[in-house]
């Protein structure tokens, strides 16, 4: 959030990134399978960020979220 809020979105992009790579370096000692799957829903993830496509990023976020069985939640 720091390299975002100063701007810097390839800083920022690059640090979701890293992060997205740890959580599929978890996965893959449940289930290698979901993992591979992860790491590309991650790198398309970044590479839409990268060109400026909201609309892909956001289909892959929601795709990773849904795979996960994770949830949304409202801003209060």
């Amino acid at each position: 959030m720091a390299a975002r809020d100063r701007g810097d979105m390839p800083a920022a992009i690059a640090q979701i990134g890293a992060a997205m790579d740890r959580l599929s370096a978890l996965a893959d000692g449940l289930d290698p399978g979901e993992a591979t799957l992860m790491r590309a829903l991650a790198h398309n993830f970044r590479a839409a960020l990268l060109r400026g496509d909201a609309a892909q990023a956001q289909q892959s976020a929601t795709t990773m979220l849904e795979r996960s069985g994770g949830t949304t939640r409202q801003k209060s």
